[in-house]
Parts: structure tokens; sequence; C-alpha cells
């Protein structure tokens, strides 16, 4: 049985568990075959919800919110959700974690996202590291907003390649708007929004070192990496975030007081 643990962080419900159970919670055994997201949430993707109501209706459409952040996991245990938040894990681990499981039950994989060069080292890096995985469908999509026939096009191969997991790698905030657009379309696909994990796998990128991230450092690695393109993302959502929490935090502390 899967051990989840829930904490509602500025009004979005955020799921809490293991490495291990999030994969089994995304690859799953649904006999109904109903098609379904998840998000892997952290702080941006919660701002941006709060800030954007058609993001939020898009964030609540998810199966769960997975949280992949040591700074989520203490926020839950401020506010008296979590007793002690479970040990956080990289987009990459769930990437990887997957895959040898998707290999190992028989799984139908897709890969949705990257450039066209990327797809190629990627799909190649999974017939040497996965040689026994189901990857039947990889697409890199272009790095515009599809056109309705190309949309269409997309949902109808992903049906063909009769994907069970659809991973999603084109970046905060538009796999999320991408997975909730097509999901109702699709035949029983499970998707995940997975972020730059693509790159990692394929060595194009550095992951961050697990302890890093088990830290809550993830966000100051990530912009050392990149300071130019992340700095302005970090400095104001980063803020926004510790605003909008503190806030939560007081009125919870002010009810308890009562």
């Amino acid at each position: 049985m899967l051990s989840l643990k829930k904490s509602k962080i500025l009004g979005f419900e955020q799921t809490f568990c293991t490495l291990e159970d999030a994969t089994d919670l995304i690859i799953g055994e649904d006999d109904s075959k109903e098609s379904r997201y998840f998000c892997i949430s952290n702080t941006y993707q919660i701002v941006l919800g709060l800030e954007d109501p058609a993001f939020a209706e898009v964030i609540n459409g998810a199966k769960n919110s997975i949280a992949d952040s040591a700074v989520l996991g203490l926020c839950g245990k401020f506010l008296g959700d979590l007793k002690a938040p479970l040990t956080p894990f990289r987009g990459y681990d769930l990437l990887v974690s997957i895959l040898a499981v998707s290999e190992r039950k028989g799984v139908n994989v897709g890969f949705y996202g990257g450039t066209e060069q990327g797809i190629q080292k990627l799909v190649a890096k999974l017939k040497s590291d996965f040689p026994n995985l189901n990857a039947t469908y990889a697409y890199s999509p272009p790095f515009r907003k599809l056109s309705d026939d190309e949309l269409e096009c997309v949902i109808e191969d992903i049906n063909k390649a009769q994907v069970d997991v659809l991973l999603v790698g084109i970046g905060c905030p538009k796999q999320e708007k991408f997975m909730f657009d097509v999901s109702s379309r699709l035949q029983g696909t499970a998707m995940v929004g997975i972020g730059a994990a693509f790159d990692f796998f394929t060595g194009d990128v550095e992951p961050s070192p697990s302890w890093v991230h088990k830290s809550g450092l993830e966000w100051l690695y990530r912009l050392l990496s990149e300071p130019r393109r992340l700095f302005k993302r970090y400095a104001l959502y980063n803020s926004k975030f510790v605003f909008y929490y503190s806030g939560q935090l007081l009125k919870r502390i002010f009810k308890l007081g009562r």
C-alpha cells in the first residue's frame, strides 16, 4: 500500500511520498485505464497557480501534485501536516526510477520534449541503459504553441503508440498546460512533467548532487549554474512564496493560539 502524506500549501494540495511510492503512483495499476497527469511541484509552480486562476485549474486537475522540494516539506511540517518531511528526490531520480520499473513490468513509455538532437540522444541512451524498455513514442515539439492540427496529430500518435506513461519535459508551466489540454483525449495514458530531466539523463546538463536537493538548496545550485536565465525567476518567485506562505503560517499559528 502506498504511503502518501498530504499538506495544503497556499490552497494547493501537495502529496509527499518516497521515490518508490511516487513511481508506483504514476505507473499505477489502474484497470479503468483512465488518463491522468501528475505535477511535480515546487514553490515556483505554486506561486504561478496562486496568481493565475487558469493555471490554478491546471494544477487542481492533476491526479496528484507530488512535492519534490525539501522546502515544501518544511512548509508542510511547520503547518503541522507532516510530522517529519520525507527525503525529497530529484526529477532525474524519478525519471530513472520510472524507466527501471517500466522496463521490469513491460510498460509502454513515451517521451515528449527536448530538441530533435536531444531526443535522438535520449533514445540512443535508452537502448544502452534500458535495452528491454518498451519506448514506443518519442517526439521533440517545436518551441512554440502547437497548431490545432499539430496537437491533433500528437494526440493521435500517442494513442497509436499505446503509451502507458508519457514523460513530458518542456518546462513549467508549458508541460503542465500541455498535459491538461490533452489528458481527456488520451487513452489510458499517465503523464508526468519532469522538466529538464531529459538533459540530465543524456548528460547534456549535470544534475545537482543528491545532497544538494535533500538540503533544500537545489534552487541555489541551479541559480549558480544558470544565473542569467534563472536570477529573475528565483529572486522574484522565491520572494513571493516566502511572503504568501508567511501569511498562511501566521494564520495557522493565530488559529492554534486561540
